[in-house]
């Protein structure tokens, strides 16, 4: 059965588009999430087509999937440029936000 074009292209925005790395994996799950995986940990960011870009916002203090502890800075930042070594990989035009993570 084929599908119609409109249920062809939903379906391609909705794959997940991974990205391989040494040592870790970016997946770009459309329209939502990207997600970043290293040493059996992941962190995901919120993502939203904007245009011809996508924007990712990043909640700081960021923490691991799964875990409460803050991230150190310097894993921030290792995982941030991945993501946009990832995304231009992809030839995905982007911009990062920032924002507070609410409290808990």
């Amino acid at each position: 059965m084929k599908l119609n074009d409109r249920a062809e292209a939903i379906l391609k925005k909705l794959h997940a588009r991974r990205v391989n790395g040494d040592g870790y994996v970016v997946e770009i799950i459309m329209p939502a999430v990207i997600r970043y995986c290293e040493t059996g940990r992941t962190l995901t960011f919120g993502l939203e087509p904007n245009g011809s870009r996508v924007d990712i916002y990043v909640e700081t203090p960021a923490t691991w999937d799964n875990e409460s502890e803050p991230m150190s800075q310097l894993e921030v930042e290792l995982a941030i440029s991945r993501i946009k070594a990832a995304l231009i990989k992809k030839k995905l035009n982007y911009e990062l936000f920032y924002r507070q993570a609410p409290a808990e």
